[in-house]
């Protein structure tokens, strides 16, 4: 037989006469398994349990920077400097007005009330603090408080001698220079500051859940009082909250995109719709798993990582179609070879069905003669990217590091189903396959 005639080189010998019998033996094949469902295992533990989502700006320091110490101390000691969350009404409410205070006044409650908002810190707002500012003069207190609050002209008179005595209010409130009859508010416009429930603030989906439940509540136009006093906020968490909902959105998208693509590639260039599916399972199960085993290895999921792992897939789609294309490849040629050789003597390995004057090659042989021609190039273009990104390991950067992690693990990956486990898969399917096509065949005859 042709393809049997064919020089074959030492390092071909290694996959077609020791490796290719030995992955495929009942008890390893079943080892296999095992492993792959561990795999999966770490896999969706880490992505749920572990991935860290996010960019921190410790990452741009250098690892022995005190800079850095110092900001992971402030972050673990003073978590309350990054729950903060700045609130400013553009319209100041008139107080005076009973409906816009009763409106004001339940719009506050809203906030403190909310479950995202920690109920143990009190608000910080001039207003309450002009309230207590009357309480502690002592003439009549609370009954004071009723009626100035309901006099514009006592209520505007009295915040001199209140910004003056609570000067820390002074910086929370603008206050109108350009009165007119028009305008005739003394403070135009105001902030104050609430903070996040820090039991919150431990998983970054709770984290994207309540920023964004804070700000939709502060920007939704069908409630009254944003028509009213126009509130805009920002934290240090929008920022935060934003990159977790924009990197792994991104991420899940690169990905899917790279399978649609592939799978309507590999229709075009491999003939066999089985193997066009393989291929970007395969690619999903690297992905994903460079997601889940990245977490345990203090990597962030963040725009490092995410161009890391999407610039990689191409790694991962070269060893799922060159093993795929491979296993397909030895049977054409096999078919080619038996149409050119006119006395044709099937060998070891060849399925021969004398009933219905079927030959094929078995699953196996398939499997073998794929690991012979591509086990070899696929085993040294990998040990060459891993030595050629090996020194990466030694910079001490986390960009660099970052990527020499994503990359080592994609080829890791990617070395470990190119050679394990999609030959196995791509065997196995279609013994499953020649079974039922036999047992058609023979109920039909």
């Amino acid at each position: 037989m042709g393809l049997e005639k064919l020089k074959t080189m030492w390092y071909s010998k290694i996959f077609t006469e020791y490796y290719a019998p030995f992955i495929t033996k009942p008890s390893f094949q079943i080892v296999t398994v095992l492993s792959y469902i561990f795999y999966l295992y770490i896999t969706i533990t880490g992505i749920n349990s572990h991935l860290a989502i996010g960019f921190e700006i410790t990452s741009l320091l250098n690892f022995d920077s005190p800079v850095k110490s110092f900001y992971e101390l402030k972050k673990k000691y003073f978590i309350f400097d990054e729950s903060k969350i700045e609130v400013a009404l553009l319209k100041s409410p008139q107080f005076w007005v009973q409906e816009e205070r009763e409106i004001f006044e339940n719009f506050i409650y809203l906030l403190e009330t909310d479950e995202c908002i920690d109920s143990k810190e009190k608000l910080d707002l001039w207003y309450f603090g002009y309230n207590e500012y009357f309480v502690k003069l002592g003439f009549g207190g609370t009954d004071m408080w009723k009626s100035i609050i309901k006099n514009k002209k006592t209520f505007e008179r009295n915040l001199k001698g209140f910004f003056m005595e609570n000067e820390k209010y002074k910086y929370d409130v603008i206050l109108n220079n350009n009165i007119s009859k028009s305008n005739d508010k003394v403070i135009k416009s105001f902030r104050f500051s609430i903070y996040l429930n820090s039991t919150k603030l431990g998983d970054p989906s709770e984290i994207t859940h309540c920023c964004n439940k804070i700000r939709h509540f502060l920007a939704s136009k069908k409630l009254p009082f944003n028509e009213l006093f126009k509130p805009v906020s920002w934290s240090p968490l929008w920022v935060l909250s934003d990159q977790f909902s924009i990197i792994w959105d991104q991420t899940m998208q690169d990905i899917y995109i790279s399978i649609i693509v592939m799978i309507f590639v590999s229709l075009l260039f491999i003939p066999s719709i089985s193997c066009c599916l393989v291929i970007p399972l395969t690619i999903a199960s690297i992905g994903f798993g460079v997601l889940g085993f990245m977490s345990y290895w203090n990597v962030r999921l963040d725009a490092t990582s995410m161009i890391a792992i999407a610039m990689s897939v191409g790694f991962s789609v070269d060893f799922a179609a060159h093993a795929t294309f491979a296993f397909v490849e030895a049977e054409i040629e096999y078919e080619k070879e038996k149409k050119k050789i006119k006395n044709f003597q099937p060998s070891k390995g060849i399925m021969i069905d004398t009933k219905n004057n079927i030959i094929s090659l078995t699953p196996y042989k398939q499997l073998s003669i794929a690991l012979s021609q591509i086990g070899w190039p696929i085993l040294q273009s990998s040990l060459a990217v891993l030595l050629g990104i090996s020194l990466l390991a030694t910079v001490k950067s986390y960009v660099v590091e970052t990527c020499f992690k994503c990359i080592f693990l994609v080829i890791t990956f990617g070395l470990l189903h190119a050679l394990l486990y999609l030959p196995l898969m791509l065997m196995n399917i279609k013994n499953a396959k020649n079974y039922v096509t036999n047992n058609i065949i023979n109920k039909s005859s």
